[in-house]
């Protein structure tokens, strides 16, 4: 880790060792909540076709930028259910799965 590079937030957060992988569903439920949930936000701003979004173009990438987040978590957390059995034991306990 001597070497890290500026990556995205979700570069640095790990799932913990032997999650249940009920949890894992529940936990993909609230991310892909939150995505929904910016998604709406950005649709309400922009939705006069005329005017265009009231944000300001950082902003609008901002807000994208949260829901790829959103997305990446989701799909390393899938990933983690997918390789995990009931009581969220890895089929590979030498690499940990990042969220």
């Amino acid at each position: 880790m001597d070497n890290l590079v500026p990556g995205i937030p979700e570069d640095y957060f790990t799932i913990p060792k032997e999650m249940p992988k009920d949890l894992s569903i529940d936990v993909l439920s609230m991310l892909l909540s939150r995505a929904r949930s910016v998604l709406l936000l950005l649709e309400i701003d922009g939705q006069d076709l005329k005017e265009g979004f009231t944000l300001n173009h950082a902003s609008v990438m901002e807000v994208l930028s949260c829901v790829l987040g959103h997305v990446i978590q989701a799909e390393q957390m899938i990933g983690y259910a997918i390789s995990t059995d009931k009581e969220g034991r890895r089929s590979n306990e030498t690499t940990d799965t990042m969220l």
